[in-house]
Order: structure tokens, then C-alpha cells, then sequence
């Protein structure tokens, strides 16, 4: 079965047949908890990858999908509140994320603060904030979740096999995902 990768969610991707797909959603944004009533009753498989750093840690739950569908920010857009200004409104919080994991939701580890690592000369020079990332993130999930997530998504869908070799060795994190998914945008522009 093909997997998919979501980031926001909408009424026009709920109403895609998503069942034929293995599904990942990345960044932890807001809109995939407010669907998550609705996600949670499609039979297939289903991820969540979060930046850890992104994760507000109050136990507010805001609402949840009942009949509107509202205009959620795109997640460019929100790791931009992010990054520039600290605003994390856009994504889950603990509380939030704790419901979705009561309820079945697998979450994995999408590194900590969401870095980049476009080419492999910048990855080399900078091996330490990446290790120190990864440590976070680990530290993170065993604090917030009780746990070491067992699936990684590389932050941009950006992987090198020395990226890899890193996670694996310091996390013990087996389970990689990367571009090998499909972008739900492809769906909708058929």
C-alpha cells in the first residue's frame, strides 16, 4: 500500500478516498487534530509526525470538528509564526496530542526544532546542533510521552544516509520515512 503525506488538513482532502493509503501527517499542526474525529474512523494505517519543539505543553484541547470546515494557516506558513516569531498556535498541544495517542494515533519524531539540511556539506558542519536536535527530541518524547518514538520523519523530506546512520545509532529509531511518500497534493490535482 502507497503512503501518503499530509500536512494540513481540509474538507477537500477528507473527502479523498484515503482508506486505499497508508497515511503520515507531518509538523503537528492544529487542523489534524480538529479533524481527528474524523481521521481516526479511516481503516488504514495512520502517523503523526511532530516537531517535538513545536508541541505547546498545556493541557488546553480547543475544538474539534462538528459541521464547519475553517481556513487553517498552510504549514509554511505556521513554521514561519514560528521560527520568527515563537507563535506556535498553529500547532497541537500536549493535551491535544495525548487524546489522539488515547485514541490510537501512532506519533513519531520529526526532529526537535524541524532542522534543515539541504546538501551534505552543510550536514557535516553541522553535525553537533543535529546530534543535540536529536537528543532534544529524544528527551522530549521520554519526558511528555513516556516513550522513545519508534518512527522518524527527516524534517523538509530531506535524508542522507550518514542523517540516518546518526538517528539510528543515538535513538535507536528503526522506522524512516522521507520522500518515498506521496504528497496528498498529488491526489488533489488529479
Amino acid at each position: 500500500m502507497e503512503t501518503l503525506r499530509i500536512h494540513e488538513v481540509s474538507e477537500e482532502i477528507l473527502q479523498l478516498k484515503l482508506c486505499k493509503y497508508n497515511l503520515t501527517f507531518d509538523d503537528g499542526l492544529y487542523s489534524q487534530f480538529f479533524y481527528w474525529n474524523l481521521l481516526k474512523e479511516i481503516p488504514t494505517s495512520k502517523i503523526f509526525f511532530i516537531p517535538s519543539g513545536a508541541i505547546r505543553l498545556v493541557d488546553t484541547v480547543r475544538p474539534q470538528y462538528t459541521n464547519s470546515h475553517p481556513n487553517f494557516p498552510t504549514y509554511s506558513k505556521a513554521m514561519e509564526r514560528w521560527f520568527r516569531e515563537g507563535n506556535r498556535e498553529d500547532y497541537m498541544t500536549l493535551g491535544e496530542l495525548n487524546i489522539m495517542r488515547e485514541e490510537g494515533a501512532v506519533i513519531g519524531a520529526h526532529g526537535h526544532m524541524h532542522i534543515e539540511h539541504y546538501d551534505m556539506t552543510c550536514f557535516i558542519n553541522r553535525l553537533e546542533q543535529y546530534r543535540k536536535d536529536n537528543q532534544d527530541m529524544v528527551s522530549w518524547f521520554e519526558t511528555n510521552l513516556g516513550e522513545i518514538p519508534k518512527h522518524y520523519c527527516f524534517p523538509f523530506n530531506t535524508e542522507y544516509r550518514a542523517q540516518r546512520a546518526v538517528i539510528h545509532v543515538e535513538t535507536k529509531i528503526t522506522e524512516f520515512f522521507g520522500k518515498e511518500r506521496k504528497d496528498v497534493v498529488e491526489l488533489l490535482r488529479q
